[in-house]
């Protein structure tokens, strides 16, 4: 237990440090323990920013050269040659005593060249080398395109007739698998300057397609069969996101890049354009960590994805006409919680990259948390104190984690918060003592962590308040009775804010809720409310539907996609559809969304129709997670005819009506305003 020793560390730390970690070593990594059932963690991943006048990772690399292992891509330059301040980062825990880890994550912290340093979830066990080929060079090297489209997602139908060539070739080049439960097994491969994963190339998706097509008519179930069958829990098990009719990811990238004739006129699309006939490249996210919906696992894995579509893009394609090729990203995924300032470390990571080349865009789904009721706004009176409720479910298997971010130059010597569960114990944190528990050593169930710079919010050095919870229930891992495990107790949480100051302080506070993608669905989910019998305390409407944009679609370059309902493109915003601050002024100005596409039929027919897993299956998909392809389609269309993102950029609307401020935030009735991109 690290308790003792690292709180005191945090405590008096001048830098930004990570509450999340905090809480991680609270209580002991149990929640990443389960991540593998077998062997227990065996690593530890990080999302690092270097220090400003460091040069490269090799410094970073030798605090333990055994243990310390960032991706060879980050030694590559971009494309303003300079190597990048942003990396992926795996600590090599396996064999080290509780003061073995202490010391190799403090050595981490306390680097020179370290500015801040985020936890994710762990990969699982990985051994560097473990068999395999690493992927050769391509065939078609530097091959001329007008563009190359990425997506990073979950299930890759390859075999899709609307993701083929004319010649009934696969249209996606590479495939990476970044799950470390699959070995890279022939045809898979290693793949390059990374050590975890596998690869698929164009040449193995076709021969699993020639294998699974004994009577010349291919077996597309079959193929994925064949493709995606592991050796797991000791027999083979094809992976079941493809053996559905319709996954995720499918889906997005049939919208972003497949046949128009089959999106049925409900998206956007035109016969013959660049898109339908890019290259594509597709990184498959890991299944061990996106059948859960938090987004601490995103960060890490996305900036690896990000960077690996660049290198396989500008490695195998050059542009039509000269010059480095276009590149177009999508991610539909995201989280809900965070400073939602764009200072986070993905979005800066994003930025990074985007800045330093106009030919590469990337398009981001908003966010539909806007009617989750997972945002509160707590306006705290001078002298006074606010309370907030929190309801924490029965059978949550999984941690809640309420992020409270106080105002920026707040007077933290004048705050006090305090939080009482919903069995009456109470948790009291100031300035000068940050922390506080439910549980001791290895029964801890809560904490309320409160450090004055994190790393969460960058340079702004912004305060957060972390309510972290365990569940409520025994985790899917649990084996038997016996095993131990500290419960929190369900119901509802008290939150107060006492302000000793002389001004308002506003806090604004989030919910990162753990929610179960696939399997049994569990309806409850923790909430924010207000009390109804002390309503002195809580100012009406606390819990508010803007600010709910995917914590991180507020960077500077990237463009971010709300989604509207309707037949007609004057249809109103979907109600789920995340939305901007009411102010936002972190990059002054800024418009409201730059794009916005079609999600929903109508208000009562949710959905618009998308191909599904296999030819000639069609479903029904929403959210915004369908809105960002189409609006990557439109860019990779535009960039294809030889304009950089940056002129992409400038050709949208720059000064929107921005969203109207709603009296009762429970009946607002949003309207997208003039400036809005309508695909």
């Amino acid at each position: 237990m690290l308790i003792q020793d690292l709180g005191e560390a945090y405590q008096w730390s001048d830098g930004p440090v990570d509450p999340y970690l905090r809480w991680a070593q609270c209580t002991d990594f149990r929640n990443f323990r389960r991540q593998d059932k077998a062997m227990g963690i065996s690593h530890l991943s990080f999302i690092v920013e270097r220090a400003e006048g460091s040069a490269d990772w090799v410094g970073i690399r030798g605090i333990d050269e055994d243990r310390v292992g960032v991706p060879k891509v980050y030694d590559r330059t971009l494309a303003d040659g300079k190597v990048s301040t942003f990396a992926t980062l795996r600590l090599d825990i396996r064999g080290l005593d509780g003061g073995g880890l202490k010391t190799l994550i403090v050595d981490l912290l306390d680097h020179a060249d370290v500015a801040r340093v985020q936890l994710g979830y762990p990969r699982g066990r990985v051994v560097k080398g473990d068999g395999g080929v690493q992927l050769p060079d391509p065939i078609d090297r530097r091959k001329k395109v007008a563009v190359v489209l990425g997506i990073i997602d979950d299930g890759c139908p390859f075999a899709h007739p609307d993701l083929c060539d004319a010649h009934g070739d696969p249209r996606i080049v590479v495939l990476w698998q970044q799950t470390v439960l699959d070995k890279p097994e022939e045809p898979w491969r290693k793949p390059v300057d990374f050590d975890h994963g596998r690869v698929l190339d164009r040449e193995g998706m076709t021969l699993f397609m020639n294998r699974s097509s004994p009577r010349g008519e291919l077996d597309e179930l079959q193929c994925y069969q064949n493709a995606f069958a592991t050796l797991e829990l000791g027999y083979q098990k094809a992976s079941r996101v493809l053996l559905t009719r319709a996954s995720h990811g499918g889906s997005v990238m049939a919208v972003a890049a497949g046949t128009p004739s089959n999106l049925r006129g409900d998206l956007y699309g035109q016969a013959g354009d660049a898109a339908s006939k890019a290259p594509l490249i597709f990184v498959d996210l890991p299944r061990e960590q996106v059948e859960i919906s938090s987004g601490r696992w995103i960060s890490i894995n996305a900036l690896d994805g990000l960077r690996f579509i660049l290198r396989e893009a500008r490695h195998r394609f050059a542009r039509l006409g000269g010059g480095e090729v276009p590149v177009v990203v999508n991610l539909s995924s995201g989280s809900t919680a965070g400073a939602h300032m764009g200072q986070a470390m993905l979005e800066r990571a994003l930025d990074e990259v985007l800045n330093a080349d106009t030919d590469v865009a990337v398009t981001l789904a908003a966010g539909n948390s806007r009617t989750a009721e997972s945002h509160a706004l707590i306006d705290v009176p001078p002298g006074g104190s606010s309370t907030l409720g929190v309801f924490i479910p029965p059978m949550q298997r999984f941690d809640t984690h309420v992020e409270f971010w106080l105002p920026e130059k707040q007077d933290l010597a004048q705050v006090v918060v305090s939080v009482v569960s919903a069995d009456g114990v109470e948790m009291t944190v100031w300035k000068d003592l940050c922390e506080d528990f439910i549980g001791e050593d290895a029964d801890v169930s809560a904490a309320l962590l409160f450090y004055p710079v994190v790393v969460q919010a960058g340079t702004a050095k912004r305060t957060m308040v972390l309510l972290a919870v365990s569940g409520t229930a025994a985790p899917a891992s649990r084996r038997s009775p016996a095993d131990q495990w500290p419960f929190s107790v369900a119901g509802p949480w008290q939150v107060t804010f006492h302000n000793n100051g002389n001004e308002k302080m506003t806090v604004q506070a989030w919910i990162e809720r753990d929610e179960v993608v696939f399997g049994t669905r569990r309806e409850q989910v923790a909430r924010f409310f207000a009390f109804d019998d002390e309503p002195e305390e809580c100012d009406e409407g606390v819990v508010r539907k803007a600010n709910t944009m995917s914590n991180i679609s507020t960077g500077q370059e990237v463009f971010a996609v709300g989604a509207y309902r309707g037949p007609t493109l004057d249809g109103p915003v979907a109600e789920y559809s995340g939305a901007p601050p009411e102010a936002w002024t972190a990059h002054p100005p800024r418009r409201y969304l730059p794009f916005a596409a079609k999600a929903d039929a109508g208000k009562s027919h949710p959905g618009v129709r998308v191909p599904g897993n296999r030819g000639n299956v069609m479903r029904r998909m929403n959210g915004t997670s369908v809105t960002a392809p189409q609006a990557a389609r439109y860019v990779a269309n535009t960039m294809a005819k030889g304009l950089t993102r940056d002129e992409v950029e400038k050709s949208l609307p720059r000064r929107p009506k921005p969203l109207p401020r709603p009296d009762d935030p429970t009946k607002r009735k949003v309207n997208p305003g003039d400036g809005r991109k309508r695909l």
